[in-house]
């Protein structure tokens, strides 16, 4: 079988998925560059394809010049199956449409909710969406894309719930990393056999680690130090555990956020930064004994 995988992000569990299929097919990994050039550019190297200078779009509008790309790779390669790994800024409809119209089968993987939300992340910044319907969405950006669009917001709303109803249909599958994620989509567009879900995989031979024979409580948390990841929680929590011998490993590489300078002075804080991938198990992992998710609005990181 021959295969296309198309993502914006080089994202190592989409490599290793690469990596176990080209044992049995031909597969391509098609990465969508984003740095909104004049010209859209294709640059071909063996079973790797990136197509840069691409505009993002967050309500999934069409993109003709990213369609005609399409058209023209799918020509060429003659994929017999094209998984999406949606991230937000990707216009789908200028990858699907193509496929459709030559008879390609296609599968989408949601790594966020951009699919149904343009912020993506389902949280207005005060708090988590709970959508019922994509017609009543009225968040910030909802209305700024409604006015860029000279749409009344009603309008606009029937248009993107159109637009994502044209997505679906077309797709043989749509994968979501959880059960809640494959609410939401049931909710917004009715039970459908096609919403699986696939859970994040472990790569299982990594499994043991070594632990470090102590007193305190170690938590772990792993990710960027931005509030929507909860951050800030977790350091309000931190302070209502007086009666707690304890430490927290945090493990980041956002090196420029505010509150670097207050963490590396707090003393129940060890911070450690900028740690490659294949050193995070026996730097910061085995050294845990609890781990902190750092999301207070999804589960698909």
């Amino acid at each position: 079988m021959k295969i296309f995988h198309i993502s914006s992000i080089n994202h190592p569990a989409i490599s290793r998925l690469i990596e176990l299929q080209r044992q049995d097919h031909q597969v391509w990994f098609v990465r969508l560059v984003y740095d909104n050039s004049e010209k859209y550019k294709v640059v071909k190297n063996g079973n790797w394809i990136e197509i840069k200078g691409i505009r993002k779009v967050f309500d999934q509008e069409g993109d003709e010049r990213l369609r005609d790309i399409f058209d023209s790779l799918l020509k060429d390669y003659k994929p017999d199956l094209i998984h999406v790994h949606v991230f937000s800024g990707m216009s789908l409809p200028s990858i699907l449409n193509p496929a459709s119209s030559l008879g390609i089968r296609k599968v989408l993987t949601l790594h966020d909710h951009s699919l149904f939300c343009i912020k993506g992340i389902c949280h207005n910044g005060v708090k988590k969406c709970v959508l019922n319907s994509v017609l009543q969405c009225d968040c910030r950006e909802c209305r700024e894309h409604s006015l860029k669009n000279n749409l009344p917001l009603e309008i606009y709303n029937k248009l993107r719930h159109e637009r994502i109803k044209s997505i679906l249909v077309q797709c043989e599958a749509i994968i979501c990393p959880s059960h809640h994620q494959k609410r939401t989509l049931e909710n917004l567009f009715g039970t459908d056999s096609r919403f699986r879900v696939v859970y994040h995989g472990v790569y299982l031979p990594i499994r043991k680690t070594r632990k470090t024979k102590r007193s305190e409580v170690w938590f772990g948390y792993i990710g960027t130090l931005d509030e929507a990841k909860g951050i800030t929680k977790l350091l309000k929590a931190k302070d209502l555990l007086d009666d707690l011998d304890f430490r927290i490993l945090i493990c980041t590489q956002n090196t420029k956020n505010r509150l670097i300078e207050s963490l590396r002075k707090d003393e129940r804080i060890v911070l450690i930064e900028d740690v490659p991938r294949e050193e995070l198990y026996e730097k910061f992992f085995s050294k845990v004994d609890y781990l902190i998710v750092p999301s207070i609005w999804e589960e698909t990181g």
